[in-house]
């Protein structure tokens, strides 16, 4: 299987957990329907195409840490633009709304992406290493620019038996884990894919370890990371 791999970090990230609202939580890690969006981005594929091209049956999506998870709660005044709201003089107060939301500091990650269509994976990978994109990148809101970096594209092997994961993975695809002391592993229930009508269809359940290092396990599906024998990763979405 071809897999492309590449690095995301930005100063912050809010990838904002849907049942928040008044005061916005983040996903510790990007979800995959937000790095739909990202791919797209680099691509040229506007919020009404990419969804079609990057579905789950098309594409895959997995995530690895880089740097352990640092949250940071920040305030942000919202401003008013709806029918002309700004351009009016409103009643004292009803123009701003003070918020506070979490953020994610110092955001990098892998991302490793595969897509069934090799014209797709050719142009993805020299935008990559030329380091070029059609539209602005960002860490799941506008206000949370993200650069990119090209790290591989190569064939990678499937694996069977116990190995040190490196990137997050799916729940349902735990065989047998073994645990150090000291370990902290995070559950987390995220979005797989949104649909152009920003509609949720598919989320899953992924662990992983908030410290960016590797977790022993065995599980289905694991793919050997290229020249580091031992190593694996795999898709969440």
């Amino acid at each position: 299987m071809r897999v492309i791999a590449f690095k995301l970090r930005g100063d912050f990230a809010h990838f904002r957990r849907y049942f928040t609202t008044s005061s916005p939580l983040t996903y510790c890690i990007s979800p995959p329907s937000t790095l739909r969006g990202l791919v797209g981005a680099i691509l040229g594929l506007t919020p009404q195409v990419f969804p079609e091209k990057l579905t789950p049956e098309k594409s895959h999506f997995g995530i690895r840490l880089l740097a352990p998870i640092k949250k940071i709660r920040l305030g942000l005044n919202y401003l008013d633009t709806k029918d002309g709201a700004w351009v009016v003089k409103p009643p004292k107060g009803r123009l701003h709304t003070p918020v506070r939301v979490e953020f994610l500091k110092d955001p990098a990650i892998e991302v490793f992406f595969h897509h069934k269509d090799k014209t797709l994976m050719d142009e993805l990978s020299e935008r990559l290493k030329n380091h070029q994109t059609v539209y602005t990148p960002y860490l799941g809101i506008s206000e949370c620019l993200a650069t990119f970096e090209f790290l591989w594209d190569e064939e990678v092997e499937p694996f069977k038996g116990y190995a040190k994961v490196v990137s997050a993975f799916r729940a349902r695809d735990l065989e047998n884990l073994k645990l150090r002391n000291g370990v902290k592993l995070l559950k987390e229930i995220i979005p797989v894919f949104i649909d152009a009508e920003r509609r949720r269809h598919l989320s899953e359940e992924v662990i992983f370890n908030p410290h960016a290092e590797p977790i022993e396990i065995a599980i289905k599906e694991a793919l050997g990371y290229p020249q580091k024998p031992g190593e694996t990763f795999t898709f969440v979405g």
